[in-house]
């Protein structure tokens, strides 16, 4: 497996996520809260929250500042944006856009082949059977199509008779889609870039972490997330995600031989390290609920709420033998709530009162 590590972000993933969302009212927030529900996360809320904390400030800061009639498309430039990522929900479930279509315009031509039909068939998900047929084939480049092939293609699609009409709409004005296109992602990249700077080092920090775990196990790749083999040569370009933390997207253009793109949401694994914590977090809640239902324990913790206090005298107040005060320190110190420093020759048991309220916030969750 080959790949090629990247420090900042692929800056128009970055900007049509954000435009996307903008444009269909969808919410950084929103898929945070769905992250909660689905993982089952609402005894975390705290630290999810602070991991969606980069995405939710940019998208804030996007909302008040970008602006859409951009110079040339003072009184056009906001119905343009709102066509090219009006969203259309195909079969299957997926979502595409018009914006897909000129996005896979862009890469076409990135690598010499100028077909407007090959990028709107392509990226709106109509009748490419054929086309990856002779892709495969190792035909590179997308046959050419007149216009009345792409016309009956279009009419024979599963879109609707109002879609169907924004599609032919695209492919009469694609050169003004497309010119404005250009000029709104050059506005928005230039906008956020000063922001997305403001959390370079939680990227860094990131991607290092993407670059280890390639390095020990590919674990980044073969965690039955994009079903690719180790031993695939294939060249991956990793980018870290900074608004969609949570997202693990690969994408692989048009299908046609080139590198493919890997997005790694900067806060994806330290989700996925909450959630598997979370069962075992839960014990201990309970856990620690018991322990306050035992006397014993509960005194211990009163005691210790006023000053740390070594075994011998623990034993002394609650009139206990040693042996017994040990099996409840021990106990105590598995869930975290006390914890010992040793002074001279004796070992103090100290409150952990962080923990303590962190069990109580908890049981909130768990139970409430």
């Amino acid at each position: 497996m080959r790949y090629k590590i990247h420090h900042e972000p692929m800056y128009v993933f970055e900007c049509k996520s954000i435009l996307h969302n903008i444009i269909n009212g969808a919410t950084i927030k929103d898929e945070m809260e769905e992250v909660i529900q689905k993982r089952g996360l609402q005894s975390k809320r705290l630290h999810v929250e602070k991991l969606f904390q980069n995405s939710i400030t940019l998208e804030q800061y996007s909302k008040e500042n970008i602006c859409l009639n951009l110079p040339g498309y003072e009184d056009t430039g906001q119905e343009m944006a709102e066509f090219l990522f009006k969203e259309f929900e195909i079969t299957g479930g997926d979502n595409v856009t018009p914006f897909n279509a000129v996005d896979d315009y862009n890469f076409l031509l990135s690598i010499g082949i100028d077909n407007k039909a090959a990028a709107i068939l392509f990226g709106l998900h109509i009748s490419r059977d054929d086309w990856e047929k002779q892709i495969a084939r190792e035909i590179v480049s997308p046959p050419s199509i007149d216009d009345s092939e792409f016309f009956m293609l279009v009419n024979n699609s599963h879109y609707s008779q109002e879609e169907k009409l924004c599609i032919l709409k695209l492919y009469f004005d694609f050169a003004t889609y497309h010119a404005y296109t250009h000029a709104l992602l050059q506005y928005t990249e230039g906008l956020l870039k000063d922001k997305i700077n403001g959390c370079i080092d939680d990227v860094q920090t990131h991607m290092q972490f993407v670059e280890k775990q390639l390095l020990t196990n590919n674990a980044v790749f073969t965690k039955n997330k994009y079903g690719i083999s180790a031993n695939d040569d294939q060249l991956y370009h990793v980018y870290p995600g900074i608004y969609r933390t949570n997202c693990q997207t690969l994408s692989w253009p048009l299908h046609i031989p080139s590198p493919a793109r890997v997005i790694i949401g900067t806060s994806v694994f330290k989700l996925e390290e909450l959630c598997d914590n979370v069962e075992s977090d839960d014990v201990k809640t309970t856990q620690f609920l018991n322990c306050l239902s035992d006397s014993t324990k509960q005194a211990i913790l009163k005691l210790l709420k006023q000053e740390p206090l070594y075994g011998s005298q623990l034993a002394e107040k609650l009139n206990c033998t040693g042996a017994n005060i040990s099996q409840h320190m021990s106990a105590l110190s598995d869930l975290g709530v006390v914890y010992i420093k040793k002074e001279n020759t004796r070992v103090y048991y100290h409150l952990n009162k962080e923990v303590i309220h962190k069990h109580l916030e908890d049981a909130k969750w768990l139970f409430g």
